[in-house]
């Protein structure tokens, strides 16, 4: 005969910092990534994937902070080094610097972190609109400041801004 196991009552509650945190209040997830000692992120439904860095290839005539192209699963997409598009002093290729693959407008396009953090989940207390001159730039969205830590938000739809590289269509005859 086989013993069916008993149920216990004597189950204990399970400790508050091991439960499932609470995110009803949250107003969403953000990518946080370094470029520098800056911390960077970018609205988490804007990120499709990371993937390693790849060998880009140049593009000619090219903003500075256009890195260069990749061929990812048979799509052509620029590649852009934040680095550069901030204003930052440029560094040099490296292997460990990821590429995050972005849904930007109606295009895809990488963008280069070089370190990928954490996804944060960030409630309306956390997320504020930048002030003073910050709200100036196109490129920043909002600032996140959490647990003594600040993440500037930047706007994945103005990160290529005046670098659309168009291709002319052959005229028929």
């Amino acid at each position: 005969m086989t013993k069916t196991p008993k149920a216990s009552t004597d189950e204990k509650p399970v400790p508050r910092e091991t439960q499932a945190p609470d995110f009803s209040g949250m107003v969403g997830h953000f990518l946080a990534f370094r470029i520098g000692n800056r911390q960077l992120a970018f609205p988490l439904e804007k990120v499709e994937r990371v993937i390693r860095m790849a060998a880009l290839v140049p593009v000619p005539e090219a903003p500075e902070w256009i890195s260069g192209l990749i061929n990812l699963h048979g799509r052509v997409m620029p590649v852009i080094s934040l680095r550069k598009r901030l204003g930052l002093s440029p560094e040099g290729a490296n292997p460990d610097h990821r590429i995050l693959v972005m849904q930007n407008r109606n295009r895809k396009l990488g963008v280069i972190a070089e370190t990928v953090e954490d996804v944060v989940a960030v409630s309306r207390d956390h997320l504020a609109k930048p002030e003073g001159t910050l709200k100036e730039s196109p490129l920043l969205n909002a600032v996140i400041r959490k647990n003594d830590e600040v993440y500037l938000v930047l706007e994945a739809d103005a990160i290529d801004t005046g670098a659309l590289i168009e291709f002319d269509e052959p005229e028929g005859d």
